[in-house]
């Protein structure tokens, strides 16, 4: 399978492309979480998605589906919140 990497070098952005497998250099995608109401804390991939924005402090909110009830939160990246 041939990779197509965006790579940089001195600051510019160099294309590479190799069939070497990478696959064990990429990091894996970190859990994220969104507050579901009455729900608590639930994975972003397990709700259904709507739109996004960014609030005034530049932090994500999504706009969700979740059980049939539309909600929006923050984006939580890692461990599940208490």
């Amino acid at each position: 399978m041939n990779w197509k990497l965006d790579m940089y070098e001195n600051g510019e952005n160099i294309l590479c492309v190799t069939d070497e497998d990478v696959l064990e250099y990429v990091e894996h995608e970190p859990q994220s979480w969104v507050h579901a109401g009455e729900h608590g804390w639930v994975n972003r991939k397990a709700v259904k998605f709507d739109d996004i924005y960014e609030d005034l402090l530049g932090q994500d909110v999504l706009c969700f589906t979740y059980k049939g009830t539309q909600y929006q939160s923050n984006i939580v990246i890692g461990s599940r919140p208490e």
